[in-house]
């Protein structure tokens, strides 16, 4: 999903964004169990009433990328 060598000013941006996002959260950076927690808030979506997946095959093109972009946007938007 990211670079292996991110660098900055992106690392320094998603180390800050990491850490202001874990502790709204309520995890510490240092907790054996962040992991666990992390995945678990995940599952749960995070507690959003609704979560919708779409799905795309991979051999489709820029363009039907894009319409299903809008179509997701659309379906959250309305």
């Amino acid at each position: 999903m990211y670079p292996t060598e991110l660098t900055s000013p992106y690392l320094d941006r998603f180390s800050a964004a990491a850490a202001q996002r874990y502790e709204a959260l309520g995890i510490e950076r240092d907790d054996p169990d962040r992991p666990k927690k992390i995945a678990a808030l995940n599952s749960e979506a995070f507690g959003a009433p609704v979560v919708l997946f779409c799905y795309l095959d991979r051999t489709m093109g820029p363009g039907q990328w894009g319409t299903q972009g809008c179509t997701c946007r659309r379906s959250c938007c309305c």
